[in-house]
């Protein structure tokens, strides 16, 4: 769970600058991230959750970490589009 002790622009920012952090380590060790942002953006939820943690502290978002194959130690890679999938070839016109 990232949260604060303030619900304002600056401490979202460090959420955010904490989840980077938290994310490329986890990818590091071979663990796969998964935010769950739909917890904290239910107000009854979000207000559960701060009981959970302490009155004065407000729960940005939820993460679940977990290794997706123990055998390999690595999450499965998730399936990309290819190129003419994503880019429209759009003719040039001056």
């Amino acid at each position: 769970m990232l949260y604060g002790d303030e619900d304002d622009a600056e401490r979202w920012l460090e959420a955010g600058e904490a989840l980077s952090t938290v994310w490329l380590t986890a990818t590091a060790l071979k663990v796969s991230v998964l935010p769950l942002s739909d917890v904290v953006s239910v107000p009854a939820t979000r207000e559960a959750l701060r009981r959970m943690l302490r009155t004065f502290d407000h729960p940005y978002l939820a993460l679940r970490l977990g290794i997706a194959d123990p055998q390999s130690g690595t999450p499965p890679r998730t399936p990309r589009l290819s190129v003419a999938q994503l880019i429209d070839a759009v003719p040039w016109t001056a």
